[in-house]
């Protein structure tokens, strides 16, 4: 639920940028590479999630639009947060079961 939320708010924010256009070349092309498609949106926030290479995702991004940074720093907390959360209620649930047997 959380990776769907963030893509739609990043597809939102980053495709409907105004620098979505052609004369911003690099801008355009990040955007199709990596919010081209709900899709794509959620399998670049995966890199989020695992820390694989986002730093390749967002500096580019940030670099030609320094507001995105709020989305981006956004979008890790959150997703990090909530998985965080998981892990440990996950811990919580086993220990918990254990210690009623």
């Amino acid at each position: 639920g959380t990776l769907y939320l963030c893509s739609c708010v990043g597809i939102e924010l980053i495709v409907n940028n105004p620098k979505n256009t052609p004369d911003f070349p690099v801008f355009q092309r990040l955007v199709e590479e990596h919010f081209g498609s709900l899709a794509k949106s959620m399998l670049t926030l995966m890199q989020f999630i695992t820390g694989d290479s986002m730093h390749d995702i967002y500096r580019p991004f940030i670099r030609e639009d320094p507001i995105l940074a709020f989305y981006f720093m956004g979008t890790i907390l959150v997703v990090t947060v909530v998985l965080m959360n998981l892990v440990t209620a996950v811990v919580v649930n086993v220990a918990l079961e254990q210690a009623m047997q």
